[in-house]
């Protein structure tokens, strides 16, 4: 946890926030405080809180974070007529053949990173499609059914 870029400490943590005195008028830009809160692996979060926020220190105030992580994770249901095609990503042999399920994490910044697949079987035309990963169901899968054609 941050406070002004500070170091305070790791989470959970307990600190107190000092506001310099000067009134509720005051306009003193140290009447709001930065709170940060990073780990690894995580998107770091920044909340702002201010004099008028705070009420008198009878009882501490919470300051919850949720952190999103970097990485999702999709599963990538992929099936194909006729069936038993190899399947290529970014054009890397994964060593499954169709019907088959995969299970790919992407980083969060990068969620429209779009993967090549292709699908090869022996008499018939390589068939391409480009994952999108917006292309998400609710149940986290992106599904695919292939109808080859033959050389």
């Amino acid at each position: 946890m941050f406070v002004d870029g500070e170091k305070i400490g790791e989470a959970p943590v307990v600190t107190n926030v000092v506001f310099p005195s000067g009134g509720a008028k005051s306009k003193d830009p140290m009447r709001i405080r930065a709170v940060k809160m990073q780990l690894a692996g995580y998107a770091p979060v920044s909340k702002f809180i201010s004099y008028k926020d705070v009420p008198e220190p009878k009882e501490p105030n919470r300051i919850r974070f949720t952190l999103p992580p970097l990485t999702f994770s999709y599963r990538l249901v992929l099936k194909s007529t006729p069936s038993g095609a190899n399947v290529f990503i970014d054009d890397e042999d994964t060593g499954f053949t169709t019907p088959c399920l995969l299970e790919r994490t992407c980083r969060r910044e990068s969620r429209f990173e779009r993967p090549k697949v292709a699908l090869k079987l022996r008499g018939y035309e390589e068939y391409w499609l480009d994952v999108d990963p917006a292309d998400l169901e609710a149940n986290g899968n992106i599904d695919h059914h292939a109808v080859m054609s033959p050389e």
